[in-house]
């Protein structure tokens, strides 16, 4: 059960501290006074989405902490499954900074919020005043059968196999749009691959053809500036040769007389053989090199086709070539590739369907044997809350292929009336029958799922009078097993309270702030007299709720 709640600096709330119990714990306040602040707190605290709007001072942190009496039978696998210690008494803490992010723990471990959600739903049901409307979702009454049935891990498995047959589905989908846009541009990638497969593409080959190129393109001028540098050292007297070898002959003579001059000597020789080396290979060169214009004919084709293989794909090098090479290949075979894939996607699709529509089947069987139990449950207990002669029904409809929620889509129909057609519950039905129905099915769920605590906002809509003493009767029944805390503008309803409380908002000159106050008898009394008749309080407005405190 909620055992306490403490919130600062939320909405209207400046700090807020209260204490819950056992049983019916009511809340009253007149309209616009902050009941839906404190529902808006404990949401956020199972996991609701925050942001800085939430603070009631903007640059100050916003705090709201709940703590829980837990069983340990029920919840310990669950904290097990998180990887949390449980606790019998349980705290939850959400923090929400004035940037707006916020954080979460759980017994002061930190969590996400969907592990805080997943955990708070199990603890605390929060019937909000738009409720009612999923009693217009088909989806809903499954649930509320498979809640009465015990099926939810039965459930659980369709909707397990459901996303995963779906999510083979969606690959599917992708990998065949993929493989289709693929196959459009297939015959022009193989074109453009087969074209540059075509010319042999080396590193850096436009750079060397270049190279190759300049050197035939000057065959003349090298040929020619090579023979005037042979002329020049061979000639006679006056070739360099010849002067270099009487020049170390000189040096030779003295090297023996200065001994400087021996080590120079052998300089001088060194240079005469690297000279005389270098002349050989100018001459090997002169003798051996020839023009071949057919050689330069294919490299001048050759850096024209590169080129303008350059220009079409918008790049500037072999390597670049290279690499649009390689990739149109990688391309070109993925479509062959896709093919395995789609084969091993349809296998796979074929497992996922027979698994769901095993585990759907399983379902269905489970859900029609409790359907006419769970319609004979919902009249007998509609009969508590004046709904004498109603009826239910749950129209069964199988579906072509399984969805979420298994084989069949649930409608509950309803007659209210002795001589009334059954009719779909959303379209017959008024606020008032609505919201006493939807209050059987919450016993229904809490029952069957242990919840240790429901929290009510107005479910008593469109109830007065005579009703509304049968729902609050109803209300305090439930609360013998679970938890309930209600917040409810019904004086007949408030009467059955085994716990009161009043929010109220005080006014300053800068703010305003809303507080919670548990009321003792007299208050209790006070509470329910104003409710009946206003602040004026009249005798007979007492004397009238003393008498509903007694029923």
């Amino acid at each position: 059960m909620l055992l306490s709640l403490s919130v600062k600096n939320f909405a209207l709330i400046e700090d807020l501290e209260v204490n819950f119990s056992n049983g019916l714990n009511i809340i009253t306040g007149e309209t616009g006074s902050g009941k839906s602040i404190i529902l808006g707190a404990l949401s956020l605290l199972l996991g609701k989405r925050a942001d800085h709007s939430s603070l009631k001072i903007k640059n100050k942190k916003c705090i709201v902490e709940a703590s829980f009496i837990l069983e340990k039978d029920t919840f310990y696998q669950i904290f097990e499954k998180f990887d949390l210690d449980f606790h019998i008494d349980t705290i939850f803490r959400r923090e929400i900074n004035s940037n707006g992010k916020s954080r979460s723990f759980i017994n002061d471990t930190p969590v996400n919020l969907e592990k805080l959600k997943t955990i708070g739903d199990r603890i605390i049901d929060i019937h909000m005043q738009r409720e009612n409307l999923q009693l217009t979702n088909k989806n809903y009454f499954l649930t509320l059968l498979d809640s009465f049935s015990e099926n939810n891990d039965l459930a659980s498995k369709v909707r397990k196999n459901f996303y995963i047959w779906d999510r083979y589905n969606k690959e599917l989908e992708l990998k065949t749009i993929e493989k289709n846009e693929l196959k459009k541009n297939y015959d022009y990638n193989k074109f453009l691959l087969d074209e540059l497969q075509k010319i042999n593409l080396l590193p850096n080959l436009i750079e060397e053809l270049s190279q190759e190129q300049k050197i035939l393109n000057s065959y003349d001028n090298i040929k020619q500036t090579t023979s005037k540098i042979i002329t020049l050292s061979r000639q006679e007297t006056h070739g360099v040769a010849d002067k270099l070898v009487e020049i170390n002959k000189l040096s030779n003579s003295i090297s023996e007389i200065d001994l400087d001059f021996k080590s120079l000597n052998k300089r001088i020789e060194s240079l005469r053989a690297e000279f005389d080396d270098i002349l050989h290979e100018l001459e090997f060169k002169f003798e051996n090199s020839v023009g071949d214009p057919k050689k330069l004919e294919e490299i001048n084709n050759k850096l024209n086709l590169l080129y303008n293989l350059c220009n079409k794909h918008n790049v500037s090098s072999t390597n670049e070539l290279i690499t649009i090479r390689d990739n149109l290949y990688e391309s070109c075979q993925s479509l062959e590739s896709f093919d395995n894939e789609i084969e091993d996607l349809n296998i796979k699709i074929s497992e996922s369907i027979l698994a769901l529509k095993t585990s759907s089947k399983e379902l269905s069987s489970e859900r029609q044997k409790n359907i006419k139990p769970l319609e004979d449950l919902l009249m007998s207990l509609s009969k508590d809350l004046g709904m004498e002669h109603i009826k239910f029904k749950f129209n069964v409809v199988k579906l072509d292929k399984p969805s979420l929620f298994g084989n069949e889509n649930v409608e509950l129909l309803f007659s209210p009336n002795k001589g009334t057609d059954l009719s779909p519950l959303n379209k017959t039905a008024s606020g008032g029958e609505l919201s006493r129905i939807m209050l059987i099915i919450k016993s229904i769920i809490s029952k069957k799922t242990y919840l240790p605590c429901l929290i009510l906002d107005e479910i008593d809509t469109g109830i007065s009078g005579e009703m509304a003493k049968k729902m609050g009767k109803k209300l305090f029944e439930m609360s013998e097993f679970l938890q309930i805390i209600s917040i409810t503008h019904l004086p007949q309803i408030a009467a059955f309270a085994n716990n009161h409380y009043k929010v109220f908002k005080k006014q300053s000159e800068n703010t305003t702030k809303t507080f919670l106050k548990k009321l003792n008898e007299d208050e209790k009394i006070i509470e329910i007299a104003e409710m009946l008749g206003g602040k004026e309080i009249k005798d007979s407005a007492l004397k009238h709720a003393k008498e509903l405190k007694k029923i």
